[in-house]
């Protein structure tokens, strides 16, 4: 046994045998259910990778390493882990420069609400070999920073240093405590080595996870509640706004239930699969233009549920939010009209939701409804038809355009997968057409930098082993993913995933945002836009293979189809694959 229950105070406290802090750092992962360890290594971390190995010898149980060949790459598979499982993950990084390396994964990471540990040494700060670990190289001095905890704090929940061994257990289940809390988010806690290497002469003291327990979510004011149903039932034209709330089941079918009863339109932000968009209810993935019509808007976990500039609610339409982060505190600007306002987990409140609309709809409202949902059968019907008929049409356009590698993928990629969507300016286009049924099925990161696709794919098939996992990304975004860090980690820890590139040798984005605000531009007139054009691109496919993935470049579009369904099946036999398709320009 790790641990046992302390005499000193039974019901509160274990105490375990460890000999220094890196023993008791792994010690209470375990302990507290960190199943995996994203590392980047450097000279700070190895009192922890020694103490994995001294723990293994005697037979213990420890979290499994995944090594990280990029700290970004890293960060970002713990991210996907954790949008899969919801179990807090733990990264470990070196020191100031790998925490500055995290870059936009953090970003990701606090956007996407993820619990995850991120972990660092420090530079040491005793150098005559008063303590074990203190400085033996040039770097310590290079490496050290005034507060090297500052690259992070605007990004995360807490922050604090390991002083002591004695305090490991305190720390690591503060750490976890609070990333884990709704809305969860990154921690960020400093390892010195020295305090690693201090030795542990007595039992080491860790509070007991079963005296410890985790706060419970928000249920929701009942008569808020109340009120939100009576509003519903009142409407001729409700609207309801799904955000990040398709992160648990319950939620997903709370939802098509309160849809259904009354009548509802439904629209999906780019968040998660929040809604089938197979249900008729579906009215697309943004509710910009079908929010002026709307008479009763309900917003779901959303933290942008439409742009005030390009949409407004009509005057005396009535609005209510339910969100587990009401007022966005990590946003500084945010502000949307709300009459009703109602702090609760999503899982708990749409339920409630249900029953209170059950309560008081009758015989006129229900019919209103069932007419309503007609007609959106109607309208879900000729949609997906319209698309199917616009998406054929390219067909045998060269170059390949988006909306024909959409529907082949729509129509190859199994309905059981997992996707990881990152595709940029094409995100419209997959949002609308390929098939979102299944919770869980279908992310994204939540934030705005790019490079997350590939490391997180990583991590959600460590997550779902029995998975296909298939990630959707632009040209630039899949540079930015440290695609060797990821392939490399894709066959190290047999965790293959398909990655799809929309290759239109160029940042688009940038054209386009410049476009829109300057029509009559130099640009146009020169015919290029200075900074944005990645022709010739590189050879992705070959980059893949010289991973040891399979890769392919595709540019004709008879070859979309049979291309992506060679790379499922180099996926299906354990080796990951990169299928390259070349678009043509926007």
């Amino acid at each position: 046994m790790v641990a046992s229950t302390t005499t000193k105070s039974p019901h509160s406290y274990l105490a375990i045998n460890v000999a220094d802090g890196a023993e008791a750092f792994v010690v209470a992962l375990t302990v507290y259910g960190v199943e995996r360890i994203f590392l980047n290594s450097g000279t700070d971390t190895f009192p922890i990778q020694e103490a994995i190995a001294r723990l293994q010898e005697r037979g213990q149980s420890v979290p499994d390493v995944v090594l990280c060949l990029d700290e970004s790459m890293a960060l970002s598979a713990a991210q996907g882990h954790f949008q899969v499982t919801g179990k807090t993950q733990v990264v470990l990084v070196h020191v100031d420069a790998g925490t500055a390396q995290l870059g936009g994964a953090l970003h990701n990471a606090q956007r996407s609400r993820s619990g995850i540990l991120i972990c660092a040494g420090r530079a040491p700060s005793t150098f005559l070999d008063e303590v074990p670990g203190g400085r033996d190289l040039p770097i310590h001095w290079i490496q050290e920073q005034r507060d090297q905890s500052s690259i992070v704090r605007t990004f995360t929940k807490w922050e604090n240093e390991l002083r002591r061994a004695e305090s490991t257990g305190f720390m690591v289940h503060r750490a976890l405590q609070v990333a884990s809390a709704a809305p969860s988010g990154p921690v960020y806690l400093v390892l010195p080595r020295e305090s690693l290497m201090q030795p542990i002469d007595s039992e080491l003291l860790l509070p007991d996870p079963a005296r410890h327990a985790m706060p419970t979510t928000p249920a929701g004011d009942p008569a808020a509640i109340d009120a939100i149903a009576e509003m519903l039932v009142a409407a001729d034209s409700p609207l309801l706004i799904c955000g990040s709330m398709g992160r648990d089941r319950g939620a997903i079918e709370a939802m098509i239930k309160l849809a259904g009863s009354v009548g509802a339109r439904v629209a999906t932000g780019p968040t998660r699969m929040g809604f089938p968009t197979d249900d008729p209810h579906w009215s697309g993935p943004s509710a910009e233009s079908l929010i002026p019509d709307a008479d009763a808007i309900l917003v779901v976990d959303s933290d942008v549920p439409w742009i005030p500039s390009k949409a407004q609610p009509a005057p005396g339409a009535r609005i209510a939010r339910i969100d587990i982060d009401t007022i966005k505190e990590s946003i500084p600007m945010w502000s949307f009209p709300s009459d009703i306002v109602v702090h609760a987990d999503s899982m708990k409140a749409l339920p409630a939701l249900v029953e209170a609309v059950g309560r008081i709809s009758d015989a006129d409202h229900a019919r209103g409804a069932r007419e309503r949902t007609s007609s959106l059968v109607t309208d879900h019907t000729s949609r997906a038809r319209r698309l199917e008929a616009e998406d054929r049409g390219f067909a045998d356009t060269k170059p390949i355009t988006p909306d024909w590698l959409v529907r082949c993928m729509a129509e190859t990629v199994p309905p059981d997968a997992i996707v990881l969507e990152e595709t940029v300016t094409n995100r419209p286009r997959v949002h609308e057409v390929f098939p979102r049924t299944l919770a869980g099925d279908f992310l994204v990161s939540a934030g705005a930098s790019l490079g997350w696709a590939l490391g997180a794919a990583v991590g959600v098939r460590l997550a779902s082993p029995e998975r296909t996992i298939v990630a959707l990304v632009g040209d630039g975004t899949f540079v930015y993913g440290a695609p060797t860090s990821a392939l490399w980690a894709a066959n190290h820890y047999d965790a293959p995933f398909l990655t799809i590139i929309f290759n239109n040798n160029e940042h688009f984005a940038t054209r386009r945002s410049l476009h829109a605000f300057y029509p009559d531009s130099a640009s146009e007139r020169l015919g290029s836009v200075v900074g944005v054009d990645i022709s010739p691109s590189p050879d992705y496919a070959l980059l893949a293979q010289a991973s040891q993935a399979y890769g392919e470049r595709v540019e004709s579009p008879d070859q979309v189809s049979a291309a992506i369904q060679r790379g499922l099946e180099h996926v299906a036999k354990g080796r990951a694959a990169v299928i390259d398709v070349q678009l043509g320009r926007p």
